[in-house]
């Protein structure tokens, strides 16, 4: 698609379906029996190819017929300039008796790269001669390896290539990279 929907995370606060063509059809209990329910967005990253399920509480807003989902509960999971597709699946159907339905395309951009990991949970590492940042997509994953989304090289001074001895010596940071 050329002109996905775009989400900004740092702007936009939530994501809105239309509950009376999206969502509501026969076989459901009526759409007004639901303040909340917990729904799974299975989504696809078209340009990792990697898929993704998220958990969050889809709320409803009667007077405006709509679902809506926080951003907030969905911004550690999605990666600024990528696009994504999925569905949006009842994360308990025996209760709720919701259809799934489809997510159009839609993409992360945040203006700004240096907003989006100065709000993630980062650590500085210093051994074997050498002192990193590293940046981790959630504090329940802080300090585990395999959920580090960036790392910089950390230097001192200011000549930026004296790698820091200690985290209060660091003055500066090399280029922030994907882990």
């Amino acid at each position: 698609m050329k002109s996905p929907q775009v989400i900004n995370l740092l702007e936009d606060s939530v994501m809105a379906f239309d509950g009376t063509n999206v969502i509501d059809d026969d076989s459901q209990l009526p759409i007004d029996s639901f303040e909340s329910m917990q729904i799974k967005l299975e989504l696809i990253d078209l340009m990792t190819g990697a898929d993704l399920t998220i958990e969050a509480p889809m709320a409803y807003h009667g007077p405006s017929k709509h679902w809506t989902v926080d951003l907030a509960d969905l911004a550690l999971m999605l990666v600024d300039r990528h696009k994504y597709i999925g569905s949006v699946v009842d994360n308990n159907p025996d209760t709720q008796n919701m259809r799934s339905f489809q997510l159009s395309e839609f993409a992360i951009d945040n203006d700004s790269f240096e907003q989006t990991w100065m709000r993630l949970p980062y650590q500085i590492e210093i051994g074997g001669g050498e002192a990193w940042m590293y940046w981790y997509d959630d504090i329940a994953n802080f300090g585990n390896p395999a959920n580090r989304k960036f790392k910089a090289q950390s230097y001192m001074g200011g000549s930026g290539t004296t790698f820091a001895t200690s985290p209060d010596k660091v003055t500066h940071r090399g280029p922030i990279v994907e882990v």
